[in-house]
């Protein structure tokens, strides 16, 4: 199996291949989804395929981030900078992305990262039928679920091995975005999930959805006997040292199978959280941290000066080390360097930062956590400029007929405007009029569909407006279950069927005379992705939840569906934290928790209301919109006093408009 590892600096990059990596993974400054990492200009990028590749070391590129409606002609040149490397892979999310790349730049090979949310035997199926080369599953399978994925796949199998964990499924966060605009999707997650949160169930300001580091150093003969390609070590955010450290341990458990000991006592040092080996290795219960921030604790704070500060029961700290001292707040701190270190008496050190001001918040009783140490050292720049590549840029009518291309289908012609509703429960078929709106997508459990009497007269009357909407999630056990669920829908006269993963296309496959609709879930952030869904037959898409008008303004395809009134769904996680309807409150609000199908969704109180916004997406072309009942109260108040606001153009109050000002980022 390949010991694939994470590079984001040179440092590091010189750090995996003296630790034993076979292939590193990094970015460069633009489109990847660790935006804060240092990352690589195109020159060091150059130099890094050449040193790596005389090291026989493969060379991953993340162009992992949905890409905006004016960020295309930027992509599309650093496309035709990529295609003339020698890079092994790229590593993408956007599905528009995907489709410039296959259609223009078919040289370049392409990995389907786990931010594309592929869990199923379905999924490798169909990204071998896209051209993908390689996927990275999705962190939240079981054994048998890989391997069954494994098994099913004609394409290699990418499976994390180590490090951080989110607590919702890659690339189905919105939280980051919620509270702030810095999009996970786009490289800027601010890890809301490390917050504190007061609820019934955890203590006051408990971090209830930190979750531990994965660590499946245990279980590597498992992988390989399910038929795993690539083990990767999640950190591009980590220091030299961190790299060096997993890579050598993993490379020793590797090569040496009776030395996995040896290997877990050095990743017991690699300073970060407590460890899991999730649902993998079958400890989902503990796989809630009991820290929200990395570090090996070395002692606690016994007084602050000016310039320094005294520290007791204290590990070994040394000149270069780098620690953190975490107030009791849980606010995380910015790491120290330790310029100087001085025994005060047994048990006692006292220790001087490069600077005053990195003590400025510290507090007497403050934890002290070792994230780093100054011990091991690597370059920090290539010692030459080593590489002979050299490569041209896309200009002028080249790139335009590329992007000019992109608009060469066909948009849906309504002949009024339409209002489409979502709802999330039975309960709500008695409570709404079905002659005020359009169409009605069913967003219902698999028990609800299983439950749904097709005499009865509201299924009856309006099978011609109902939309079944695919679970988000289907695991392996489940896939024979929706499959059912689908004929037996099509059977009783439905005809359109909502996908929320182009992956699954292969369970509605064999229906005849069915239209295919897309979920906000299926990303169509820019144009090129829109081309992409209708390249494969998809008639209607909802547009992204987190989206803003600026990007909107600069789109030529406007017969997506517009929602203008929903409770984004924050979080989508495979992992218990609370009970269901549980409410959990931090600064940014207040948050319901739900469950459903045993996947658990957080969703904020406040819904976002775009009704009095009507006009203005109405003047660029929009016409067809989505009212979101997921998360209401079921009621008939409540249905004909949002249809009410629609109509009359005014916000529910009190509410918010979440990125359509403001900006997504």
């Amino acid at each position: 199996m390949e010991l694939l590892l994470p590079v984001g600096s040179v440092e590091a990059l010189y750090a995996a291949v003296e630790g034993g990596a076979d292939a590193v993974y990094l970015g460069l400054d633009r489109f990847n989804a660790r935006g804060r990492a240092k990352n690589f200009s195109k020159e060091q990028f150059l130099q890094a395929l050449v040193y790596a590749h005389s090291n026989n070391v493969k060379v991953y590129l993340t162009l992992n981030t949905l890409v905006k409606n004016n960020e295309l002609d930027e992509l599309v040149d650093l496309l035709a900078f990529i295609e003339q490397t020698d890079v092994d892979a790229v590593i993408i999310q956007d599905w528009g992305v995907y489709w410039i790349a296959r259609k223009y730049f078919p040289g370049i090979s392409l990995h389907a990262s786990t931010q594309m949310g592929i869990h199923n035997s379905c999924g490798s199926v169909m990204a071998d039928r896209f051209g993908f080369t390689r996927i990275v599953l999705a962190r939240e399978l079981t054994y048998p679920e890989v391997k069954a994925v494994c098994q099913a796949a004609p394409i290699e199998i990418e499976v994390f091995v180590h490090g951080a964990l989110c607590y919702s499924f890659s690339g189905s966060c919105l939280f980051s975005s919620w509270v702030g605009g810095m999009s996970a999707n786009r490289g800027l997650c601010r890890q809301p999930c490390r917050r504190l949160f007061q609820t019934q169930t955890c203590s006051k300001d408990a971090a209830c959805f930190s979750m531990a580091d994965l660590q499946l150093v245990d279980h590597l003969e498992q992988l390989k006997k399910a038929g795993v390609a690539s083990l990767k070590i999640e950190g591009r955010m980590k220091p030299a040292e961190y790299v060096y450290r997993v890579s050598r341990a993993y490379r020793i458990a590797l090569d040496n199978p009776d030395r996995v000991d040896e290997g877990r006592q050095i990743l017991e040092f690699d300073y970060a959280r407590d460890k899991t080996g999730y649902f993998f290795g079958g400890s989902v219960r503990d796989s809630i941290s009991k820290q929200s921030f990395v570090g090996k604790l070395a002692g606690t704070v016994f007084s602050v000066s000016n310039d320094s500060i005294e520290i007791k029961n204290c590990e070994d700290i040394s000149i270069g080390d780098r620690i953190r001292v975490q107030p009791a707040s849980g606010v995380d701190m910015l790491p120290i360097k330790v310029e100087d270190v001085a025994v005060v008496n047994p048990g006692t050190i006292r220790i001087r930062p490069r600077s005053n001001e990195e003590l400025r918040n510290a507090s007497i009783g403050d934890n002290v956590y070792i994230v780093g140490t100054g011990k091991t050292k690597f370059p920090s720049r290539f010692k030459d400029k080593i590489y002979q590549q050299k490569y041209k840029r896309l200009f002028g009518n080249q790139r335009d007929s590329v992007l000019e291309s992109v608009y060469g289908y066909e948009q849906a012609v309504l002949k009024h405007d339409e209002i489409l509703v979502r709802l999330d429960s039975i309960t709500w078929l008695s409570k709404i009029n079905p002659d005020l709106v359009d169409a009605i997508v069913f967003d219902l459990s698999l028990d609800d569909l299983e439950q749904i009497e097709f005499s009865r007269p509201f299924i009856r009357k309006n099978m011609d407006k109902i939309v079944v909407s695919l679970p988000l999630l289907v695991f392996e056990s489940d896939v024979p279950r929706v499959r059912k669920l689908v004929q037996r829908f099509r059977d009783s006269g439905c005809s359109t069927f909502m996908v929320q993963q182009l992956w699954q296309l292969p369970i509605v496959e064999g229906l005849r005379n069915i239209g295919i609709w897309a979920s906000e879930n299926v990303y169509t952030m820019n144009d090129a992705a829109i081309a992409m869904l209708k390249s494969v037959n998809v008639e209607r898409y909802i547009l992204p939840l987190e989206n803003d008008f600026i990007n909107l303004e600069a789109s030529r395809y406007t017969d997506g569906i517009f929602p203008l009134y929903y409770h984004p769904k924050l979080f989508t996680s495979r992992m218990p934290a609370l009970k269901k309807n549980e409410v959990c409150e931090d600064s940014t609000g207040s948050y319901t928790y739900d469950i459903k199908d045993g996947i658990s969704s957080l969703y904020p109180v406040l819904p976002v209301s775009l009704f009095h916004k009507r006009q203005n997406l109405m003047n660029l072309g929009y016409r067809c919109f989505l009212i979101d009942f997921s998360s209401e109260k079921a009621s008939s108040n409540s249905f004909h006093r949002i249809l009410k606001a629609y109509h009359e153009q005014i916000p529910i109050q009190p509410s918010t408009t979440y990125n359509y000002k403001n900006g997504l980022h």
